[in-house]
C-alpha cells in the first residue's frame, strides 16, 4: 500500500467522522460554547456562521463551496 493511498483513506474516514459531528444539535452547541468566550459585539456573527453551517448541513454537498486549486474553499478574496 503507498503511503497515499493510506493517507486517502485516513483522509476520507476523518470526513466521515466529521459528517456524523456536525449535526445541528453540536452547531449550536459549539456556537454557544463561542460566544460565552468572546464579547457579546460578535454573538451575531457566530449565529449568523451557525445558520448557514446549520443551513449547509441540510442542503447537502453541493451547498459546499468547491475547493480552489490553491487547497482553499471557494468564494472570499482569494477566489
Amino acid at each position: 500500500m503507498s503511503e497515499s493511498s493510506g493517507l486517502g483513506g485516513l483522509f476520507d474516514k476523518a470526513k466521515e467522522k466529521i459528517k456524523d459531528l456536525a449535526t445541528d444539535e453540536n452547531i449550536d452547541k459549539a456556537a454557544g460554547e463561542v460566544k460565552k468566550r468572546t464579547p457579546d459585539n460578535v454573538d451575531g456573527y457566530v449565529d449568523k456562521a451557525a445558520a448557514e453551517a446549520k443551513k449547509r448541513n441540510d442542503d447537502g454537498p453541493a451547498a459546499r463551496p468547491a475547493a480552489r486549486p490553491d487547497g482553499g474553499l471557494g468564494g472570499g478574496p482569494g477566489a
